[in-house]
């Protein structure tokens, strides 16, 4: 059987299947990584379908998402301003890329990518970064097999009242 992957622009009415996929790869990914009981749980707070809503309308994010045979098996949250918006900033930012883990493994994370790259180019951005919590080797795995390297800049990230550091990586492909 042959499963088709399409990569499009979230509306607002994915906003729970976003939510659930992210909460099934944070169960997934992040059962050591974060302190809270539940990991999914913590998806869910940063993944509130409201958020999401208005996300998938604001233009200054890029919310896509992957299907295979019409189910969303992972999306990626990007930000970079419109061409409209005046901006100091000369970076694009891939700020989350999540894949359901049953889903893995078939080229999603590296479509969903591909398609943020393409959009903050478009938008006019020649530098794109990604972040991901610096104790998440798969991350770093992924991100760097996508093209991208990391900086020695770090951030820190609260996830249910507990700071995390964040490391970013430059697309230098």
């Amino acid at each position: 059987m042959s499963v088709s992957l399409e990569v499009r622009e979230a509306e607002p009415a994915d906003a729970q299947a976003i939510e659930a996929g992210a909460a099934a790869a944070w169960e997934y990914d992040y059962p050591e990584l974060l302190s809270r009981e539940h990991p999914g749980q913590a998806a869910h707070d940063w993944y509130d379908p409201d958020r999401i809503r208005r996300d998938a309308t604001d233009p200054t994010h890029a919310l896509l998402l992957a299907e295979e045979d019409g189910r969303v098996v992972g999306f990626v949250h990007a930000f970079g301003l419109t061409e409209d918006d005046p901006s100091t900033d000369e970076s694009g930012d891939i700020l989350r890329v999540y894949v359901r883990p049953d889903a893995r493994g078939r080229g999603v994370g590296r479509s969903l990518v591909d398609a943020a790259r393409d959009e903050l180019h478009d938008r006019g951005y020649d530098t794109i970064r990604a972040m991901a919590l610096a104790a998440n080797d798969a991350a770093w795995e992924f991100y760097e097999s996508c093209g991208f390297e990391p900086t020695d800049d770090r951030e820190e990230t609260t996830i249910d009242g507990e700071r995390y550091e964040e490391v970013l990586f430059v697309d230098r492909s």
